[in-house]
């Protein structure tokens, strides 16, 4: 994993892009980033495997937005991120935790190659009061083992919003746009 010093000099030589950089942000292994305004909300209470789910946007104001204990929400980094030398992960931040949110189930790396926002898989385990662009979660930086012959291209390239799941049926699960 790399350090506070080596993330700024990768951002800085160009093998680490993080939009809007700021050295305020840096951990001593970790960069914090901020939630984005926009959640998205699945409206059925069953979700598909083999069709696109639908889904409600909700711009969360600038006084704030209580997430309801229970629901899953959808939400997004304000930041880009990429990079083909790390394998990028985010994790929420521990003051959070202990307030019992949850920023991620599964979707927590990126792979190699990957650019843009992360997707966040939230919920709460009580109501909880949050605010756009508050700091929400870190992004670490790990080094791969053995050679870089495959860079990500799917279907999550370049997102810049919450993205809902995109299960391709081709490969015998989901839906690909």
């Amino acid at each position: 994993m790399l350090t506070a010093s080596k993330i700024i000099e990768e951002v800085n030589n160009g093998r680490i892009f993080i939009s809007d950089f700021d050295k305020n942000k840096i951990n001593p292994n970790s960069y914090n980033v901020t939630l984005n305004k926009k959640l998205l909300v699945y409206t059925s209470s069953i979700l598909s495997t083999t069709q696109p789910n639908e889904t409600k946007e909700i711009i969360i104001p600038e006084e704030g937005y209580v997430l309801k204990a229970g629901e899953f929400y959808l939400g997004a980094t304000n930041e880009i991120i990429g990079t083909d030398y790390y394998v990028p992960k985010i994790d929420g931040r521990s003051s959070l935790g202990r307030l019992g949110l949850l920023i991620h189930y599964t979707a927590g790396f990126g792979d190699i190659g990957f650019k843009g926002t992360f997707t966040l898989e939230i919920s709460s385990v009580k109501d909880l009061f949050i605010k756009p662009n508050m700091e929400i979660g870190q992004v670490s930086f790990d080094v791969p083992y053995g050679d870089i012959d495959m860079l990500y291209t799917g279907r999550y390239q370049n997102q810049v919003d919450p993205t809902a799941s995109k299960y391709d049926a081709k490969r015998n699960y989901f839906y690909s746009k």
